[in-house]
Parts: structure tokens; C-alpha cells; sequence
């Protein structure tokens, strides 16, 4: 996917988690960083994800799980390797090495969106705190 290739993947700092921010992991499980893509990598990642969209008719656009994988969802192998990409970022990859070490697995991946007037209608629940 060619505008997904505007994202760095291994120009530039890696990104790190301020001493607050790892204070708040190890407190409770979980940390918001600080950080951002910048407008033209979102723009990118808008690219792809409306591409998997696209391809993914045959599935709820907030369960798309492991579009990582082309064979899961029906995907091109340019578009699954693409998440595949954007999920190993070296930045992204630093960020959860900092927090718990440099034993990392992909373990899944999800496009979890609700994009207006498509979804249904979902009552209050809370496990979002576990999500």
C-alpha cells in the first residue's frame, strides 16, 4: 500500500514513556503516552484502513480481527502486511518494551470502528477498562 509507506518505519527517536507515564503503568496496568502520529501518517493509516473496509464487506466493520492476516479476512497480502507493519513500528515496538521488556509476540490485532450510521446500536458496557 503506498501511502501506508509514509509512515517511518525506522527514521527518527523511538518513542519513550515519560517517568510519570510509567509510574501510572505500573500503578494501574495501563498508561495513555503522550504521543502522536503525525497528520500525514494518519492520513496514511485512514488509506489503509479504508481499503480493508472496502475489501472486508463480508464483515462488521468493528470486527475485523487480525487484519494482519490476509487469509482471516480476506485480505490482499499488500493490505495484511501493511497492518502488519503499522503493528510493528520500532517506536511502537519501544513503547512496549520500555513497559514490560524485550519479550514481545503479537498476540492479535483488531480494527475495531464504528464508522457513523453503519454500526448497530450497543447498550452501556463495561469492560472497556479491560479492553
Amino acid at each position: 500500500m503506498a501511502a501506508f509507506e509514509q509512515i517511518e518505519t525506522s527514521v527518527g527517536p523511538g518513542w519513550r514513556l515519560s517517568s510519570a507515564e510509567m509510574r501510572t503503568y505500573r500503578a494501574e496496568g495501563l498508561v495513555r503516552p503522550a504521543l502522536a502520529f503525525s497528520a500525514t501518517e494518519l492520513a496514511a493509516i485512514r488509506t489503509l484502513l479504508d481499503a480493508t473496509l472496502a475489501a472486508t464487506t463480508n464483515k462488521r466493520p468493528e470486527s475485523i480481527v487480525c487484519p494482519h492476516i490476509a487469509e482471516m479476512n480476506n485480505l490482499s497480502p499488500d493490505l495484511a502486511n501493511s497492518w502488519l507493519k503499522l503493528c510493528t513500528l520500532p517506536r511502537l515496538l519501544d513503547l512496549v518494551e520500555q513497559a514490560i521488556g524485550p519479550d514481545i509476540i503479537l498476540w492479535g490485532s483488531q480494527i475495531f470502528c464504528k464508522p457513523a450510521g453503519t454500526g448497530m446500536a450497543v447498550p452501556w458496557h463495561q469492560d472497556g477498562h479491560f479492553w
